[in-house]
């Protein structure tokens, strides 16, 4: 499972204004009104795997996400949510703002928080953007069953580069310890192999740029925003006589809708030349039973487009593994 760009933890929002149509935007927070936030927020519980809109405590919490997330911001809105009066209007609204690529520096309008009630709505707020020339370069997420809203992105010139797949994470008391080929040894990291992990990092990230050119210290970065040693990393090492061969790391991530602790694998690494000896799956096993012990209730990773996404994707989905979101961008 390839690292790729996450934006929850890697793309860095800019503070400059954007330059768009009054009538497309409402400012944030100053003319928002309980029942627009309300609305926004049900809707997304709404579309979330597992969300419950009728549940005032998941309402609640996203509500205060959105409050936190867009203070001071910009949204981008088509129609108008809280409007009880047509309930059957079509409405879009997003979170929007400038950000730029934590590893190329390119500059990217951020669509986040997107809900929309009906199919149109969303090509309608997005005809909006695209006058005023917001949709060169931009990125969104959706849910991955966001039925007519996958069609009308498609449709407005984005295309999926990752698929964001989250499963629940085996019970100790009820999984047996993972199998391993033999002849490894699957263990959490050692000081001795944090610079290996690193290094596979690393390879992972620029395999992830996809030959685009890196703007900083790959190697810095990584151990900045990826640290090993310290904080609430988790990482298992497979060896083979001795030698590191393949890892697996993780990291804790917040979401708003989800009741329980959730985790996500940053990285499932073999070395080159290693592949095909069942090394992926020991230490991705290993991972999630490591996580199950620390009281993560489920877990997620990306999955980056492009060629074996597809069959990956499938031998995840066999291995218990849901898709739950998709991330899209132009360009």
């Amino acid at each position: 499972m390839p690292l790729t760009s996450d934006p929850q933890s890697s793309t860095v929002p800019g503070r400059e204004p954007l330059r768009t149509r009054d009538s497309a935007l409402l400012r944030w927070p100053q003319e928002r009104t309980p029942d627009f936030v309300r609305r926004w927020a049900e809707a997304l519980v709404e579309a979330a795997p597992g969300g419950a809109p009728d549940h005032p405590a998941q309402v609640a919490r996203v509500r205060e996400a959105l409050d936190r997330a867009l203070d001071g911001k910009q949204v981008a809105v088509f129609g108008d949510p809280a409007d009880a009066s047509g309930a059957a209007r079509p409405w879009a609204v997003a979170g929007l703002g400038q950000a730029r690529h934590p590893l190329t520096g390119s500059r990217v309008t951020s669509l986040t928080w997107l809900a929309a009630n009906r199919p149109g709505a969303l090509t309608s707020l997005l005809a909006a953007l695209r006058a005023d020339g917001l949709l060169e370069q931009a990125a969104l997420e959706t849910g991955a069953d966001g039925g007519f809203r996958r069609q009308e992105l498609a449709d407005n010139g984005f295309h999926p580069v990752a698929w964001t797949m989250r499963r629940s994470t085996p019970t100790p008391a009820g999984d047996r310890s993972p199998q391993t080929p033999p002849g490894v040894d699957v263990h959490p990291m050692r000081d001795g192999e944090v610079e290996f992990v690193h290094q596979c990092v690393v390879t992972a990230l620029r395999r992830g740029l996809g030959g685009d050119d890196c703007a900083i210290d790959l190697d810095a970065w990584a151990r900045h925003r990826l640290p090993l040693r310290e904080g609430d990393a988790t990482c298992v090492v497979a060896t083979v006589d001795g030698v590191p061969v393949a890892h697996g790391l993780a990291y804790p991530r917040t979401d708003p809708i989800a009741t329980g602790r959730l985790a996500y694998v940053a990285d499932v690494f073999v070395i080159p030349g290693r592949h095909g000896h069942g090394y992926s799956h020991a230490v991705s096993q290993a991972l999630l039973r490591a996580l199950a012990l620390k009281g993560f209730d489920e877990v997620e990773s990306d999955v980056a487009a492009g060629t074996g996404s597809e069959q990956l994707r499938r031998n995840l989905t066999d291995a218990g593994w849901q898709e739950s979101r998709i991330r899209w961008q132009t360009r």
